[in-house]
């Protein structure tokens, strides 16, 4: 007797082959991505190289004009401003119609927001127009790196990036396109980092939950720690809730926090990270030589996290600028306490 057939149904071997040819898209996708990044990097380098010497060759020019005209008895007028940056000082009380209007098209829509602008008649002209509301003057090269760097956010599909690296998550964009061009929609990776701030001291705490505080190393307040997100986390966390705040830490948030704020524990002693020798010698058994093997160890919850993490000192932050609301209060009621997801990378600015 033959042996039947078996048969594959078509919408079967249409997927297999759909799938193929999404993971040969995806494998040719990766390789040119791969080239791109190389020939990227290489051109970032020669850029940054030529800006640095442009600008040197900027200020040997200002220094010689300045020096030729003191040698002649006169005075060196610098040539006119092409930058502005404005600061919005002033909120919304008995504002006109007009002048709310054009802080809106300034993108002045908060009190101390900032923007750039470039110097014409039309600027300027509108500048007049809001003066009260506004100060604004000419920024230097230092100022606007420092501004770039360390407040500078991207718009990338209506939604505030920060700009964490010069990708500014290419692959997260990559996702989100994939999953519009095949008609669903991209959900975030379940986090694997939190950020645990103690925002309350020991006023009527009962043991469990100040055990529960020290073993979380948060024995003073305004005292920060990283957490792994797993099971017993959580359920610790729910039960000191009252106590503290914590979310989940961007790649910029984490890097600030152990540059400014790190130290790490050598031999039982609080110690700066001022060098890379201090990070060595603590994790170099793990593989961690460097600070910046340190922030990728502990943003990624790597293998060695639990060692890296209990390397660094609990961070000792400052009370926020502008106070909190209401410590007793849940985050969701409008208060500070518990979960407040992404919008802990804000809280940590005004703590940093």
């Amino acid at each position: 007797m033959a042996e039947s057939k078996v048969v594959v149904p078509e919408s079967v071997l249409k997927k297999i082959k759909r799938e193929e040819e999404w993971a040969l898209a995806k494998k040719q996708e990766a390789e040119a991505a791969k080239k791109k990044s190389v020939e990227t990097r290489k051109l970032i380098f020669k850029r940054a190289e030529q800006y640095a010497k442009e600008y040197a060759e900027k200020d040997n020019e200002l220094i010689r004009l300045k020096r030729e005209a003191k040698l002649k008895g006169g005075f060196y007028v610098d040539p006119e401003a092409k930058l502005l940056f404005i600061i919005r000082i002033r909120g919304i009380n008995a504002i006109d119609p007009k002048t709310k209007k054009i802080l809106q098209l300034l993108r002045l829509r908060q009190i101390f927001n900032g923007v750039f602008l470039k110097v014409n008649k039309a600027t300027i002209n509108m500048l007049r127009r809001v003066e009260p509301y506004v100060t604004y003057g000419y920024p230097n090269l230092k100022t606007v790196k420092e501004l770039i760097y360390k407040r500078g956010f991207g718009k990338l599909n209506h939604q505030r990036i920060a700009l964490t690296d010069n990708s500014i998550d290419n692959e997260l964009i990559r996702l989100k396109r994939e999953a519009k061009l095949k008609g669903g929609f991209y959900v975030d990776p379940e986090a694997k980092l939190l950020f645990i701030i103690r925002i309350r001291g020991i006023n009527a705490i009962d043991p469990k939950t100040k055990k529960i505080l020290q073993l979380l190393r948060l024995r003073q307040i305004f005292n920060g720690v990283f957490l792994k997100v797993n099971k017993a986390t959580i359920n610790m966390l729910r039960r000191v809730e009252p106590y503290v705040t914590y979310g989940y830490p961007n790649l910029k948030t984490v890097k600030e926090l152990i540059y400014k704020r790190g130290f790490g524990k050598l031999n039982h002693q609080r110690i700066a990270l001022t060098d890379n020798s201090i990070v060595s010698e603590g994790l170099g058994k793990h593989n961690i030589i460097c600070v910046e093997d340190l922030i990728h160890e502990i943003m990624t919850v790597g293998p060695h996290f639990k060692e890296a993490n209990n390397f660094l000192w609990p961070f000792q932050l400052k009370a926020p600028l502008g106070g909190l609301k209401k410590k007793r209060n849940h985050y969701v009621e409008g208060g500070d306490a518990g979960n407040r997801e992404n919008f802990i990378n804000e809280l940590v600015r005004r703590m940093n």
